[in-house]
């Protein structure tokens, strides 16, 4: 499930007639980061001894992927309207 997510953030988010702006190589890492995180999650868990059931194996891995996409392109959407002047300050030649 993971691969499908892969491919499909790099396909959504790849930009070929600005490469410079393209966020397909944002978007990876944030599956990447969002995998190691239910990883941690469940160590953290196996460690502390906490008893595993059939939801926090097969649900909450899917749960946390969902949340964390759908926050990735929520925050690379924001970055994309953002216009490329934003932040400098503007000069006003009199």
């Amino acid at each position: 499930m993971v691969l499908v997510q892969l491919v499909y953030v790099a396909c959504a988010l790849v930009q070929f007639e600005d490469v410079i702006r393209s966020q397909s190589g944002v978007g990876l890492g944030g599956v990447i980061l969002v995998g190691l995180t239910v990883s941690a999650g469940l160590g953290l868990c196996a460690v502390l001894g906490l008893p595993f059931n059939a939801s926090t194996i097969q649900i909450v891995p899917f749960l946390a992927l969902g949340l964390g996409m759908s926050d990735l392109f929520l925050l690379l959407q924001a970055y994309a309207e953002q216009s490329p002047n934003h932040g400098k300050p503007e000069v006003n030649i009199t």
